[in-house]
């Protein structure tokens, strides 16, 4: 049981951790890094710069907001249930549109405040119903 709380605390504190993580980029200047967020061997979704998407009607407040990136296809066989959900969400807060290479993608701010973004991300990852949350890996990546 103790090992199992230790577990949950571990990965917890990563999740909780996002928000150390943006204020610290912002400090050393990185302007464009994201935010990875995987269970086993497959992306659930990602989290970045708007910027790329303003060519899908992505309104960006600032060069500061980061938003989830949600993207769906037939090789991402984990995460199936949760795609069935935002093809069927008419009332949707997502940007969607599908790309050339077949994927769906869906896309909505997270915010600029690292603490707004941070607790943003954990309502994303409820999406996906994931009972084990040990499961979830995270990857900063800075560019």
């Amino acid at each position: 049981m103790l090992q199992i709380l230790k577990k949950l605390f571990k990965k917890n504190n990563l999740i909780d951790n996002i928000s150390d993580k943006i204020i610290d980029s912002r400090k050393r200047g990185i302007k464009y890094f994201t935010i990875n967020l995987w269970i086993d061997n497959q992306i659930l979704f990602q989290n970045g710069p708007g910027e790329h998407f303003i060519k899908h009607g992505i309104d960006v407040k600032s060069d500061k907001e980061i938003f989830a990136i949600h993207f769906f296809n037939k090789n991402k066989t984990l995460t199936t249930k949760s795609w069935e959900k935002f093809k069927n969400d008419k009332n949707s807060n997502y940007v969607n549109f599908t790309s050339t290479d077949g994927n769906d993608y869906y896309i909505k701010s997270m915010g600029i405040d690292s603490f707004e973004v941070m607790k943003n991300i954990k309502a994303e990852i409820e999406l996906y119903e994931i009972k084990d949350k040990s499961r979830i890996g995270i990857q900063f990546v800075e560019q």
